[in-house]
């Protein structure tokens, strides 16, 4: 085939393993560029929430420091904790150095507290409500050396509050929920510590407070990658803080409310949440350690870190940092292009290479396939070839041997045109003697045209041995046993003997079925291919075949010899006629039919389909009255 010719099959050869070469190098230069991208990220995502986690622990840690050191300075000075005068000499020491709030609530409803100002964080506001005060907590402005200046007064009941409620509750030292601060608004939440008599009883509780800007501050200032992401929810779903500028709570009627991360309008957050709580009720998400996945929001694949985070004093946030594919883009294509750059030169040198390569090996045998051809014409010269036999390798040496078997062949050709010239000389010579001398003899015809007639009068031995050899076996059949000779030579003309070989597959299953099989001598095997199952053994005497051939349906298994088997071979048309001249075989043949009830089951759609089975009441009713009514009333299925 043209197709096939060394002029592109030798450089096809080349050229493809080199170009598919660069490919695979190509391809397993961007998958080692996507896994080192997969590991930078995580590294990246495990160094962030590492450091989140640690600036939380310190967040988190100071104001519980710094009420238990208060609680201890109190019970070891033996301070009066309704003493309201001493109490604020000692809050003034602890803010703003220690906190930027701290303040005492007790079970009257009295309160007092020092607090940063929220408005330009360097004057110090004093909380004051007693019983001159209810229902309000008044507000002062303190400044050193001058006297406490009133600003405000607004009802006010430390009882109520949450981070009070809270730690009454519990007992021991705990967070509040996040909540709205009296007075200014700020979303933040308090750390509480109850105090107790020595008789146990509940006098009141410290706390001190922290505003969640300052988490977002630090969120929004922590360099995670050119557009990387985090942010800090509880285990509900509520927003503590981000570094996108996003407000973590919503304005419903003039109040606060705290805003759900699946609701955020920033789809980065919304959608990454999504995912992440979609995983932690699948079960595939476990809150119990540091969790790293990837997933695809706001239209971009992110690389997802998400870190628990416990204090066992109420905190139970999830830090969560996203980290886009985009922002390492640049890692990926730099690999990628540095690959194919450098496996493009390669294949280009390689390709020419290889070309070259091909025509040194091509070229010559092209010059032998030229000579080839001259020498089938005719034509052969031997200096066609004198350029390649000038070569020092194996084409060199081949191609002098041709030159030597084209000049021998070329020289045999042409003494054998002489010689043939010669011979039709004188094979002209010799028809024209004969054409004289030849003369018919019409008493040797008349003998040959005898000897053919007697021989075509002359009985076949080996035939009649034949017949002879199956009469005899019939005979050994039940069915056969009462037939007369005659009858038995009737039967022989409508089918023939077949052999099988040991092991010979007479036919498989779902082939077509055009003859029926008696078993005259030996034994077969019958068995589905398809499930592996072994059906039955048959041997002398025995018949199959019979379901196929009259209900015009594929074969339903495998018949194999045993052993050399002989066989009676009806086909359709003798079956029939047999069938007709002899009805009791016909009722056998219905009632074995019967015994495969279970594939006549299995068919009654296709014998439906066929047209075989328009009364199927009557079949289901009695398959036996059915099959021998199809016996003998209806032609055998074609």
């Amino acid at each position: 085939m043209t197709f096939l010719s060394i002029n592109r099959t030798i450089p096809l050869l080349i050229v493809s393993p080199i170009l598919a070469s660069i490919a695979v190098t190509g391809y397993l230069g961007y998958y080692n560029g996507r896994k080192a991208v997969d590991d930078l990220a995580q590294k990246i995502n495990l160094q962030t929430t590492r450091a989140i986690e640690a600036y939380l622990q310190e967040f988190l840690s100071a104001p519980q420091n710094v009420l238990t050191f208060n609680e201890a300075y109190i019970k070891s000075a033996d301070i009066d904790i309704n003493d309201f005068d001493t109490l604020r000499k000692i809050f003034n020491q602890l803010v703003p150095q220690k906190a930027r709030g701290f303040s005492y609530g007790n079970e009257q409803g009295d309160y007092i507290g020092i607090t940063l100002d929220e408005t330009n964080d360097r004057d110090l506001t004093l909380w004051l409500r007693n019983n001159s005060t209810v229902p309000n907590v008044h507000f002062y402005n303190i400044q050193p050396g001058k006297p406490d200046r009133f600003t405000k007064a607004t009802p006010f009941d430390p009882r109520i509050r949450p981070w009070y409620e809270n730690a009454k509750e519990a007992g021991k030292a705990i967070w509040s929920q996040v909540y709205a601060f009296a007075g200014s608004g700020v979303l933040g939440m308090s750390a509480a510590t109850p105090i107790f008599d020595s008789d146990n009883i509940m006098q009141g509780v410290f706390v001190t407070d922290v505003i969640l800007s300052d988490v977002n501050e630090f969120l929004e200032n922590l360099y995670i990658s050119p557009r990387g992401e985090a942010f800090i929810i509880e285990q509900n779903g509520a927003i503590v803080g981000n570094s996108l500028g996003e407000s973590p709570f919503l304005v419903v009627d003039g109040q606060q409310e705290r805003m759900d991360v699946r609701d955020s309008p920033h789809p980065l957050m919304r959608e990454t949440s999504q995912s992440i709580f979609a995983k932690i009720e699948d079960g595939s998400l476990a809150l119990e350690k540091d969790e790293y996945f990837s997933t695809v929001a706001n239209n971009t694949r992110q690389y997802i870190g998400v870190m628990p985070v416990r204090d066992g004093r109420g905190i139970e946030w999830l830090i969560i940092v996203a980290i886009p594919e985009t922002d390492f883009a640049s890692v990926i294509q730099a690999s990628v292009r540095s690959t194919l750059l450098v496996g493009g030169i390669i294949s280009v040198l390689a390709t020419v290479m290889g070309l070259l390569a091909a025509k040194w090996i091509i070229n010559p045998i092209q010059s032998l396939n030229w000579a080839a051809k001259a020498i089938e014409e005719d034509r052969f010269e031997p200096a066609t070839l004198t350029q390649v036999t000038q070569r020092q390798d194996e084409v060199g040496e081949l191609a002098r041997v041709f030159e030597g078997m084209g000049t021998v062949i070329s020289a045999s050709k042409a003494s054998l045109k002489q010689q043939m010239s010669k011979l039709e000389s004188q094979v002209a010579q010799a028809k024209r003697q004969n054409r004289d001398t030849r003369r018919y003899d019409s008493a040797g015809i008349r003998t040959l045209l005898e000897r053919s007639r007697r021989l075509r009068q002359r009985p076949d031995a080996a035939n009649n041995n034949g017949r002879n050899r199956l009469l005899e076996q019939l005979k050994q059949v039940r069915y056969f046993a009462g037939f007369s000779d005659d009858k038995l030579q009737q039967l022989i003309a409508l089918g023939n003997r077949q052999v099988l070989e040991k092991d010979r597959v007479l036919f498989h299953e779902e082939e077509p079925g055009e003859s029926f099989y008696l078993i005259l001598q030996g034994s077969v095997k019958v068995y589905v291919e398809q499930l592996d199952r072994f059906l039955t053994n048959l041997s002398t005497g025995e018949f199959f075949g019979e379901l196929s051939l009259l209900l015009g349906v594929p074969r339903t298994a495998t018949v194999q010899a045993l052993e050399e088997t002989s066989l009676f071979v009806l086909d359709r048309n003798g079956l029939q006629t047999f069938l007709k001249d002899y009805p009791k075989f016909g009722s056998d043949i219905a009632k074995k039919l019967c015994e495969h009830q279970e594939e006549l089951e299995e068919r009654k759609e296709l014998l439906k389909a066929a047209g075989i089975l328009e009364d199927e009441e009557s079949f289901n009713q009695n398959p036996l009255n059915w099959i021998r009514n199809r016996l003998f009333n209806s032609p055998i299925s074609s």
